[in-house]
């Protein structure tokens, strides 16, 4: 039996991948910022997750983890990687 927050954690999935999927490239760079490394799934090769990054702000992602944690290892790799970190504090 799923308690209340998978519940919520899966709604919130589903509205989000909604609003992402109505958004144009334009909206998502106004609202997200630019994508600065892009991953592809393991368990599925048609899926790619999204890290964007607006100046000044921490980076976000498109995958499970990022959208019920405000945590994953996509936005890790980026923070730590130092030739995508130099790009990003302009």
């Amino acid at each position: 039996m799923k308690n209340l927050v998978q519940i919520l954690a899966e709604k919130y999935l589903e509205d989000k991948e909604a609003d992402s999927a109505t958004m144009t490239e334009t909206e998502k760079f106004d609202r997200y910022g630019p994508i600065v490394k892009t991953f592809k799934s393991s368990s599925n090769p048609r899926k790619s997750y999204e890290v964007r990054r607006k100046k000044g702000h921490d980076p976000s992602c498109n995958c499970r983890g990022w959208a019920t944690h405000k945590k994953c290892w996509h936005c890790d790799d980026v923070k730590h990687n130092r030739i995508a970190a130099s790009f990003l504090k302009r």
